[in-house]
């Protein structure tokens, strides 16, 4: 049986448990008291199973009303060089739901979505809903659909079908910039380099083109807040298209309705993708960190770049790099609005080939100054395995719930990872 994994102060402790089931059809096996999982969970002890019925890489996950919804994705080849990626990788594309709750943490089966979709996009709306947008669909082609998942009780049914992009689009971002009428930013992710504004009742605002007019895949698009304004602007950074890997950063101002490149136009790291990024609200900056430097994911960058609010400047972290480089990792805020970096594919500087690892970064802000605690140098716990394209989640008690992604067997191919896996981090860890 699979288990569930807290990883705590360097220590890990395996809990057994349970399989849930949603009555949607699916086949689980008995499950104990929800109240016990739940106490056994803040005292390390006997808790549910955490365990995926269909694992997967090129998956989201959201935190919405009380659960963690995991959808979509895909199967691997079991090869070690599994394009994971991108479609081609794929010998599967799934739409399968499933969600974790945050109480219990049981794992149950929801109606799937109206189409299978990996490397799609999704947005979490105030009462738990998601919307689900794009993505490579069974046939590996784009998608312009649609679609909005309702927790049980919201809606009666699970999915529903919304107004279709103006473009296909796959391995795009999709940020919300407006709550109350649930308005998203689209870019990147189509062959024309473009970027839409969209909302459930109107569908699309209209095509635009990017600055630099290039199609881009798996860059990043995080929300912040310039100094002296309540409404949101994106930064958007880096990414993929066309044999090449981007350095340029433009920004979305939600006031003005435009997307401009930054003075300096480029991360001082330099051009990747699947690098992770987070807005650090307390001090008033978006880190960018990580990522592959070539498409052919042979070489990974410790770059931690620092995009300053408030003076709209791109600078390197104090000279700060990551314990160890890494890209297709994930990337979270603690409680203590710390970002807790996990796993990815590296060397961690002790060998020659990059494969997925176990590693934990820990970055804070210290004054102004950027520190970074690594499980490398035994400053803070690594992960229970390791994996790669898994996604990652805070959850309401202070852990992180990693989700999905693949790791390498001992013979040398990739495999998906089963188990949800809650890491602790040191600032939530008890004082000796």
């Amino acid at each position: 049986m699979k288990r569930l994994e807290i990883v705590a102060a360097g220590a890990m402790v395996l809990l057994g448990g349970c399989l849930a089931d949603d009555g949607s059809g699916g086949q689980g096996v008995e499950a104990p008291d929800p109240q016990t999982c739940e106490e056994g969970l803040r005292a390390l002890g006997e808790v549910c199973d955490g365990t995926l019925e269909t694992p997967r890489v090129a998956h989201t996950v959201s935190l919405g009303a009380g659960e963690v919804v995991i959808a979509g994705g895909g199967l691997l080849a079991a090869r070690p060089d599994a394009m994971w990626w991108n479609a081609e990788g794929l010998v599967d594309i799934t739409a399968a739901i499933e969600v974790l709750d945050e109480a219990t943490l049981t794992v149950q089966r929801r109606a799937p979505m109206l189409e299978a979709r990996a490397w799609h996009a999704a947005s979490v709306l105030d009462n738990g809903q998601v919307i689900f947008s794009g993505g490579f669909g069974a046939n590996r082609f784009p998608l312009r659909t649609v679609e909005l998942y309702s927790p049980p009780d919201v809606a009666q049914f699970n999915s529903a079908a919304l107004p279709p992009l103006a473009t296909p689009r796959a391995g795009h971002t999709s940020s919300l910039i407006d709550a109350e009428t649930k308005t998203l930013l689209f870019v990147g992710g189509d062959t024309a380099g473009t970027w839409e504004l969209w909302d459930p009742q109107n569908g699309s605002h209209g095509l635009h083109a990017l600055p630099d007019a290039s199609p881009r895949m798996h860059h990043t698009a995080t929300v912040f807040f310039l100094s002296g304004r309540d409404e949101p602007a994106v930064l958007i950074a880096g990414g993929e298209a066309d044999g090449r890997v981007y350095d340029s950063v433009f920004l979305y101002d939600s006031v003005a309705d435009v997307v401009t490149p930054l003075v300096s136009m480029s991360m001082p790291g330099g051009g990747r993708t699947q690098h992770a990024a987070a807005f650090l609200s307390g001090a008033g900056n978006v880190l960018v960190s990580g990522g592959f430097t070539d498409v052919d994911r042979r070489g990974v960058s410790g770059a931690l770049d620092v995009f300053d609010a408030d003076r709209q400047t791109f600078g390197a972290a104090d000279a700060a790099q990551l314990g160890a480089p890494r890209g297709g990792h994930a990337m979270t805020l603690d409680a203590d609005a710390n970002i807790v970096i996990t796993g990815g594919m590296s060397n961690d500087g002790t060998a020659s080939t990059l494969a997925p690892v176990a590693s934990v970064d820990v970055v804070e802000d210290v004054a102004g100054t950027t520190e970074v605690s690594s499980s490398v140098n035994s400053d803070v716990p690594a992960m229970a395995g390791a994996r790669v394209g898994h996604r990652s989640v805070l959850l309401g008690d202070g852990t992180i719930a990693l989700i999905g992604g693949a790791t390498l067997t001992a013979d040398g191919q990739l495999e998906l990872v089963e188990d949800i896996t809650l890491y602790v981090p040191p600032a939530q860890q008890p004082s000796p």
